[in-house]
């Protein structure tokens, strides 16, 4: 929301991958023992989601102001948050919520430890391949030295000759620390430029 504001004053974007992919996606799970339609049946349904996910909620939002015009606060019967990715799962497993929204990395993880959750819970719908594990910047103004060390060594962690910087990076499960060009954010700049325009239509009057 606030590009335009800080990009003037950023040196760098950066981002912390958790795979060898650097862009995940996002997934829509239900219990596939009920006759869930996904997005277009979100009244009266409940739906969980990582507490500090905020892609996951927009994503939530956007595709809930796309089909269905409303905000998913307004037809949902329940919006729950989990404070990790494998109770957003169990929580869908076990019949307490209707739909989840995890990134297909925590998902892979979370089946290839217990494939029987694939006998009952369903991927209904998935985003583009266009959102980061963990996006940052570094400000023009910040100390030259130590952002071109860990923008340089960051990229290849193994290269850090501090072990205390290495067992951080190791209990993170960091896989590594990379540049992200302007370039590279346009899918993503324009998915949330398309969400603030709908939110902006839809959701005005309460915003009065």
């Amino acid at each position: 929301r606030n590009k335009d504001l800080l990009d003037p004053l950023t040196y760098k974007k950066w981002g912390v991958s958790l795979s060898k992919k650097k862009r995940s996606r996002y997934y829509l799970i239900a219990d596939g023992e009920k006759k869930l339609k996904g997005f277009k049946d979100l009244k009266n349904k409940k739906l969980v989601l990582k507490s500090e996910d905020k892609n996951a909620n927009v994503w939530l939002e956007k595709n809930s102001l796309t089909i269905n015009k409303k905000s998913s606060k307004k037809l949902l019967d329940e919006l729950k948050k989990e404070k990790n990715d494998r109770r957003v799962v169990f929580s869908v497993f076990f019949g307490k919520s209707d739909y989840g929204i995890i990134t297909k990395r925590a998902w892979d993880v979370i089946v290839s430890f217990n494939p029987a959750i694939k006998k009952k819970v369903k991927i209904i719908d998935m985003s583009d391949e266009i959102f980061f594990d963990n996006l940052a910047m570094y400000s023009k103004t910040s100390d030259a030295t130590s952002r071109e060390f860990f923008l340089t060594k960051g990229a290849n962690p193994q290269e850090l000759k501090s072990k205390k910087a290495l067992r951080l990076i190791n209990l993170l499960k960091i896989d590594s620390i990379f540049i992200i060009e302007d370039e590279s954010l346009k899918d993503l700049n324009k998915f949330f430029k398309e969400y603030f325009e709908l939110e902006k239509r839809y959701n005005w009057w309460d915003q009065l």
